[in-house]
């Protein structure tokens, strides 16, 4: 074998990513370069272990494995290196968001029936945990188990009279479900149970590790129960959208009277799609209330919730368990995290970050828009025959600060006087959604589908076709032109060029 082929191939523009990606996470994680080196460490180890399972034939099939093996390392190691109980929290945070979303996305995102009222069942779940903690004295898992069922026997119940509803009626149902949960829980008759406008407050009760190990503190131990119940709902979730039943979910949702005609029954369909979503809500409300330091209250699970969860799933990739994962970091870390770092050093009078956030924002909008990249390809030549379109995008890029400047102007505006970004949270995120729904139809898991098989050459060679304009100078035909021409000139021109291509008359 010569020392060219037995020579291990170079990193990929994706696992270039990964391996920065990994080392930024843990070391914010640590809050120092500790974390950094292991995060860049665990990703180079897998790496090699993929590119010599390459070369043998048995292992080929399972680099996979190899992968998911670097990442629940990193899972497991994470709360050692941890800066604080906090970042540990805050991951368990995370890894129940991960849940909850993972329900939502397998009955929106597989099956196509929008709901809004996630909230009301992630309320049943912890509410129920909580009484039953409360009342029985009975053990975390035990109360937790016994919430997941009860949530889970909701969603079969809402979802029968569900089943002559689908589309936005559907969706404004569950809405009303979200909207009704908080002042159910505030009743009289039920404030024994339930607290009240109070809330349910068990901070007397110990739910700490089962054994005195000094390593394994409160924090840690829900961290690795929130990890645990997160692995086995992905392993579930996994085998049941490759199963019979995943395939009868996309069916109903790609259109169910060709459903019906395959033989598939769409009321059972449905009615279990609502019941295993439900099953992953309770799970994740039980751990809500464990991590809010043993409390519940109606503003645990408000309307909001369920639209943080939806915009979650959308922003993270509809049908696919990656995305489901993806949307609970930006919800965590990216939507919560950013937004109070963000108040705090504007109440310090520092605008970088905003300005920086418009910026992002506008070049998601403008570079991440077909019809902009079109425009940019049918004008490039005309401005320069070479570098036309490196001027209009240096054009685009300069509009892309002009807005940023815009964005960073009208938020201190809008937030003079009490400088508080959490008020404009939901409009700020509104916008976010509407952007990323533009330029990433298939959501975050769809883009980094697509950049795993990308080579440094594709991507230089799309860089040069996006920045300069072809040596010919002509005008390169894309679909996007082409829907453009037909949409301008209508279908008398269409016919026209049919007709000097021998296809008419």
């Amino acid at each position: 074998m010569s020392a060219t082929r037995a020579a291990l191939p170079a990193p990929t523009p994706a696992e270039v990513g990964a391996l920065a990606f990994a080392g930024y996470l843990l070391g914010f994680i640590a809050g120092g370069n500790q974390g950094a080196l292991i995060g860049v460490a665990a990703v180079a180890a897998g790496m090699l272990v993929t590119r010599f399972a390459r070369r043998v034939s048995w292992a080929q099939e399972r680099t996979g494995v190899a992968w998911a093996a670097v990442i629940l390392a990193l899972a497991v190691i994470a709360p050692f290196v941890a800066e604080g109980d906090f970042r540990i929290t805050q991951m368990a945070t995370a890894a129940y968001i991960a849940i909850g979303v993972l329900g939502l996305n397998l009955l929106t995102g597989y099956t196509g029936q929008v709901s809004i009222g996630h909230s009301a069942f992630l309320g049943l779940g912890g509410y129920t945990t909580a009484i039953v903690v409360n009342e029985w004295d009975a053990h975390f898992l035990v109360a937790l188990a016994i919430g997941t069922l009860a949530a889970t026997l909701a969603g079969v119940i809402i979802g029968v009279p569900a089943l002559r509803l689908s589309g936005p009626y559907l969706a404004i149902a569950t809405l009303g479900l979200a909207v009704v949960f908080g002042p159910i829980v505030k009743l009289h008759e039920l404030e024994d149970f339930t607290g009240g406008r109070a809330g349910l407050n068990l901070f007397a009760h110990d739910l700490g590790p089962p054994v005195d190990w000094a390593w394994l503190t409160d924090a840690r131990w829900y961290y690795f129960i929130a990890l645990a119940l997160l692995i086995v709902a992905i392993v579930l979730a996994r085998h049941l959208t490759e199963s019979a039943v995943g395939r009868s979910f996309r069916a109903v949702r790609d259109g169910e009277v060709a459903a019906a005609a395959a033989g598939i029954n769409v009321a059972a369909t449905k009615i279990t799609a609502f019941a295993i979503s439900s099953a992953y809500a309770g799970c994740a409300g039980g751990l809500l209330f464990l991590l809010s330091n043993r409390f519940v209250s109606p503003e645990s699970y408000t309307v909001l919730i369920s639209i943080e969860y939806l915009i979650a799933m959308i922003i993270g990739g509809m049908a696919t368990i990656e995305g489901s994962l993806i949307g609970s970091f930006f919800l965590v870390y990216l939507y919560r995290e950013s937004f109070d770092d963000l108040s705090r050093r504007m109440q310090q009078g520092d605008d970088m970050p905003l300005f920086l956030a418009g910026v992002v924002i506008a070049a998601v909008a403008l570079f991440g828009s077909t019809l902009v990249t079109a425009w940019v390809r049918r004008y490039g030549a005309r401005v320069h025959p070479r570098y036309g379109a490196l001027a209009l995008n240096a054009a685009l890029m300069l509009c892309c600060l002009g807005l940023g400047v815009a964005f960073t102007a009208v938020v201190r505006k809008a937030t003079e006087g009490f400088l508080d970004l959490v008020t404009l949270r939901g409009a700020l995120t509104g916008m976010f959604l509407i952007i990323t729904v533009v330029a990433l139809p298939e959501g975050v898991a769809g883009m980094l589908r697509r950049l795993r098989s990308l080579t440094w050459g594709e991507m230089g060679s799309a860089v040069r076709d996006r920045l300069t304009t072809p040596a010919t100078g002509g005008d390169p035909v894309t679909p996007v032109d082409e829907e453009m021409t037909r949409a301008d000139f209508g279908p008398v021109e269409h016919m026209a060029s049919a007709g000097r291509h021998g296809k008419g008359g």
